[in-house]
């Protein structure tokens, strides 16, 4: 796994990147006081998955957690997701994004977001999609909250797992472009939510080459 901080506008920013990973990744991270992090995760190739534990042990911490993860033939990848609010007025955000690209691949995300009694004032969100392309690859997605404390400003979650849209790509074909062309114009829209919050326009270019490789 390679890492890499960022510092941008007092926001500390992550990246990790798993590639041909042998085992199971795990992470823990405790965002302190007032403090503002990003995490940003790319997954290509044949990698195992990812366990990560987030702490919310301090008032006014904010995490943003932003994954992006393209699937060949034949892996299986696991995400397994805790996020642990333990103090007032903090915040996390969570976008899981993937695409199954290879024939009889699997994604499985597993996410567990408590919020506990001292933590009034939470706002949580989080969200897993995957897009499918190749036969015989399934997704298995579970968002899960608990929530032990009444007054909070928002939590919520939601999982989408679905094939290309016919109707787009139909309609990128009948203007000209190839049955694969089209496939690489939705997989970049699909993409962007993610990548369209890197901080570096070189991040976001390294990772759209990454894709693109992976469709050829």
């Amino acid at each position: 796994m390679k890492m890499k901080n960022i510092l941008v506008d007092n926001m500390q920013i992550q990246i990790y990147e798993l590639t041909n990973s042998a085992k199971q990744i795990a992470v823990t991270e405790s965002i302190l006081q007032n403090e503002k992090k990003t995490i940003y995760i790319f997954v290509f190739g044949p990698a195992k998955g990812l366990d990560l534990k987030i702490e919310l042990n301090e008032p006014n911490s904010e995490i943003n957690i932003f994954c992006l993860y393209i699937v060949v033939s034949k892996v299986t990848l696991k995400f397994n997701l805790e996020v642990f609010h333990n103090a007032k007025n903090c915040k996390s955000n969570i976008l899981y994004k993937g695409v199954l690209l290879g024939e009889n691949s699997q994604v499985f995300w597993n996410s567990n977001v408590v919020i506990n009694s001292p933590a009034k004032g939470t706002d949580t969100y989080e969200a897993n999609k995957n897009m499918i392309l190749a036969k015989g690859a399934k997704a298995y997605s579970v968002p899960n909250l608990e929530i032990l404390q009444g007054d909070i400003k928002g939590a919520g979650h939601a999982s989408a797992i679905g094939r290309f849209d016919q109707e787009q790509l139909f309609y990128l074909m009948s203007r000209g472009l190839s049955d694969k062309q089209a496939k690489r114009v939705l997989v970049e829209g699909f993409a962007i939510e993610i990548l369209e919050n890197l901080p570096l326009e070189a991040q976001k270019d390294k990772y759209i080459n990454k894709i693109m490789k992976l469709l050829n």
